[in-house]
C-alpha cells in the first residue's frame, strides 16, 4: 500500500519500501532520490497544518511556549503537574494570562467558583446573587398577582386566588370573625312572618294583607314618578306626566309666556305666546286662548263681526266727538 501520510510510515525501517508510490528499494533509480524527498516533504507540510488528519502521541513532556488554539473537543485526565507555576489542587494562583478555559462539558467534584456573571435562568441558573432575588426570577411574576398563592395544575405553577369549598372547611365560625358562632341557627318568627322546615332548610313567608314583590323597569330618569302599569298593583312603570285626572296637566312642557286651557274635558294644553299688554281672546272649544296685538292710543277695541277676531281702530270721523257712558242705578 502506498505511503501517502507519516501514520502510515513503519518503525521497522526496512519496511519503508515507498512514499506515496515512488520506489525506495535498493537499487532505486537516482532520479526518484530528489522526488521521494519533495514527496516527504509535503507529507510534513500536511502533518504540520493538520490536513493529514493524522493523531500525535507525546510519550515525554509537551512544551508549548506560543499561543495555543483548540478547536476541537478536548478530554484529558490531568494527574498532576500545574497550570501558570501553580500546582494542580493549589490555592494560592499566580500572576498571568491563563483567564479563560472553554469546554463543551465539564465536570466540578469540588473546590469553588467566584467572580463570575450570575448564571441565567434560560442556562439552568438563577439569574441572582441573592436567595430572595433568586426566588423571585424563579416564581412567576408576581405582578398585579398580590395576596394570592401558588397553585399547581399538575405540570405548571401559577398564582391563583384562594378558592374554598364546603368540605374544606370545619368547625364554626365565630361571631367576631363574621359568623353566627352556632351551627344550628335559631330564626324566631314575628309579625306577619312564618318559618317552616328545619335547620338547614327553612322558608321564610310573609303573611296576611299588601305583601307582593313589585317589578319595575330596568332604568328611570331621577325624579320622574311612578305609576302602576295594569291593574295587578305588582307592575310599575315610568310615569313622564302627571295626568289631569291625577291633578297634574298631563303635558311635560309649554310655552314661555302662554297660558295652560282645556281643549276637551280632561285636556290641557299649552297656548301660544301672549302679546304683552295685548287683550286675551277665548278661541272657543277644542281651542286654547289667543291675544291682540297691542292697539295705537286712543283707538278702541272694535267688534268685527261673529266669527272674526276684534282689533284696535281709531274712532270714526263722522261719529260724535264726546263719548257719554251712561248707566242705570238699581230705582
Amino acid at each position: 500500500m502506498a505511503k501517502t501520510k507519516i501514520s502510515e510510515y513503519s518503525a521497522t525501517a526496512g519496511s519503508n519500501t515507498d512514499i506515496n508510490s515512488i520506489n525506495l528499494a535498493e537499487g532505486m533509480a537516482p532520479s526518484l532520490v530528489n522526488n521521494a524527498i519533495r514527496q516527504l516533504m509535503a507529507q510534513l507540510k500536511d502533518f504540520q497544518v493538520g490536513t493529514a488528519g493524522d493523531n500525535l502521541t507525546v510519550g515525554g513532556n509537551l512544551a508549548v511556549t506560543g499561543t495555543s488554539a483548540f478547536t476541537g473537543a478536548i478530554s484529558a485526565v490531568i494527574t498532576g503537574g500545574s497550570i501558570n507555576n501553580t500546582a494542580i489542587g493549589g490555592t494560592t494562583p499566580a500572576a498571568g494570562a491563563f483567564t479563560t478555559l472553554s469546554s463543551s462539558n465539564a465536570t466540578i467534584t469540588g473546590g469553588s467558583i467566584t467572580g463570575i456573571t450570575d448564571l441565567a435562568v434560560a442556562d439552568g441558573g438563577t439569574g441572582a446573587s441573592t436567595a430572595a432575588a433568586a426566588l423571585n426570577n424563579l416564581l412567576p411574576s408576581q405582578t398585579s398577582n398580590a395576596n394570592k398563592y401558588l397553585q399547581t395544575d399538575g405540570t405548571n405553577a401559577a398564582w391563583d386566588a384562594v378558592s374554598l369549598s364546603t368540605a374544606d372547611i370545619t368547625g364554626v365560625l365565630a361571631v367576631v370573625n363574621g359568623g353566627t358562632a352556632t351551627s344550628t341557627p335559631s330564626l324566631v318568627q314575628g309579625t306577619n312572618v312564618t318559618i317552616t322546615g328545619t335547620w338547614p332548610n327553612q322558608t321564610i313567608s310573609a303573611v296576611g294583607t299588601g305583601f307582593g314583590d313589585v317589578i319595575g323597569p330596568a332604568s328611570a330618569t331621577a325624579n320622574n314618578l311612578a305609576a302602576f302599569d295594569g291593574t295587578t298593583g305588582k307592575i310599575i312603570k315610568q310615569a313622564n306626566t302627571v295626568t289631569v285626572a291625577q291633578g297634574g296637566t298631563g303635558i311635560s312642557s309649554g310655552t314661555s309666556g302662554g297660558i295652560l286651557a282645556y281643549t276637551a274635558s280632561g285636556t290641557l294644553a299649552s297656548s301660544g305666546v301672549l302679546a304683552q299688554f295685548g287683550i286675551v281672546l277665548g278661541g272657543g272649544a277644542g281651542a286654547v286662548p289667543t291675544s291682540t296685538a297691542v292697539g295705537t292710543a286712543t283707538h278702541v277695541l272694535t267688534s268685527n263681526g261673529s266669527g272674526v277676531a276684534p282689533t284696535f281702530q281709531a274712532l270714526p270721523a263722522s261719529g260724535p266727538s264726546t263719548i257719554e257712558l251712561f248707566y242705570f242705578a238699581n230705582a
